[in-house]
């Protein structure tokens, strides 16, 4: 082989024909007395056997241990760099060890094995033709290289099943040998890894496989909010600044889960009310709190989200018999969005009383021929608060 490569391929085959098999040329040598020798097979046979001459001689001085498993394991020892690797079975596409790309002529019977060694390649750089390789065996490759070969964790995210998956990879250079499924409980450094996987999946995605809840985007809405009045005090929890700031307060949440479906049992409650000091936490139900106690005794959620401030949305008998404007502790004050009995706005007010002694009579008599069973009194600022329709009249037995 090493005269072939110092004197150039004895066998010469036209491209449609052409085979890259190391054996091929052995054959040509083992059997010279069938063809006749031209000048090339003849240079090969005469600097062979002085290779010969000076392995034997270099022998005599220093022993040297010979390979007894055979030529693809000495060849593999000779050119650990350019075992090469099929890109899919049974193609003609081949990657090396030292990560360059190699592939064989149309025709080669070479593309039936999974893994060569490259002696000779000729052609376009990025990726040239093999014109002489032998194949080799996983189970070779392993006997020859064993110092070679790493066992590596291997941590990628699947798209399709939205999970990390961890494998046991057995790889060498930029090529990977086998993997098969690592089985979990994974190894904590191994779990580490996963969370960090998982949490750039989630970023990726703009933190959308969080389990989002109403209470839970109101939260950000009422931080925002106190953000919006006093940016010094308040940490800024847009979309954009939670993704940016996601390691530092998602992480600590994400402890052995590796996958989309297990952030269903995330607190993310928790996780976003953490973005906050102990002292702001308290500050939170005192300058925004989440409910607002109607005359009616029942609370309604605050909606802080609104451009226009805070609002309450609830029907307009709910507010009966209120004479001062609902504002928070803090004094700001609350926008009130009355609703029909229907759930649609009448009136959206910051100044109640003066809705009472105003357009309230003209929206009133609209809605007594519309909503007859509900309750429209004349004077809404002294009527008893109410969210019932008015009680049937039981009529007469006939």
């Amino acid at each position: 082989i090493a005269a072939v490569l110092s004197e150039g391929d004895p066998l010469q085959l036209p491209g449609d024909q052409f085979q890259s098999e190391v054996d091929l040329r052995l054959s040509l040598q083992r059997h010279k007395d069938r063809y006749a020798l031209a000048n090339r097979l003849k240079r090969v046979i005469k600097v062979s056997r002085q290779l010969q001459q000076r392995v034997t001689a270099m022998g005599s001085k220093t022993p040297i241990k010979p390979i007894e498993s055979g030529l693809a394991e000495a060849l593999c020892l000779a050119f650990p760099d350019r075992v090469a690797q099929q890109r899919q079975a049974n193609g003609q596409r081949y990657l090396m060890a030292n990560g360059k790309g190699v592939k064989l002529m149309p025709a080669d019977n070479l593309s039936r094995h999974r893994l060569l060694v490259v002696l000779d390649c000729d052609g376009d750089p990025k990726e040239p033709f093999i014109k002489l390789a032998c194949p080799i065996e996983l189970a070779q490759v392993r006997l020859s290289l064993a110092q070679q070969i790493r066992h590596d964790a291997q941590l990628i995210w699947d798209q399709d099943k939205q999970q990390v998956q961890a494998s046991q990879v057995e790889a060498m250079g930029q090529l990977t040998l086998h993997q098969r499924p690592m089985p979990k409980p994974w190894p904590v450094a191994i779990q580490q890894q996963a969370q960090l996987k998982l949490l750039a999946a989630i970023v990726a995605d703009q933190l959308r496989p969080l389990p989002w809840t109403p209470t839970s985007e109101q939260l950000l809405d009422r931080i925002n909010w106190l953000y919006q009045q006093n940016s010094d005090q308040w940490p800024d929890v847009s979309p954009t600044a939670l993704v940016a700031t996601a390691e530092e307060w998602l992480t600590p949440y994400l402890i052995n889960w590796s996958s989309f479906n297990e952030l269903a049992s995330l607190n993310l409650h928790s996780a976003l009310i953490s973005l906050l000091s102990w002292e702001q936490q308290q500050q939170l139900d005192q300058l925004a709190p989440a409910y607002w106690t109607l005359a009616t005794g029942r609370q309604q959620q605050i909606d802080y989200g609104d451009q226009g401030g805070p609002v309450v949305s609830a029907p307009m008998q709910a507010f009966y018999g209120v004479n001062q404007h609902p504002t928070l502790p803090c004094g700001f004050p609350i926008r009130l969005q009355l609703l029909s009995p229907a759930k649609r706005p009448l009136q959206i007010t910051q100044d109640l009383p003066r809705f009472w002694q105003g357009s309230y009579e003209s929206i009133a008599k609209e809605m007594r021929g519309r909503y007859p069973k509900h309750h429209w009194p004349q004077q809404p600022a002294l009527a008893q608060a109410t969210e019932k329709p008015k009680a049937r009249t039981k009529g007469r037995a006939s």
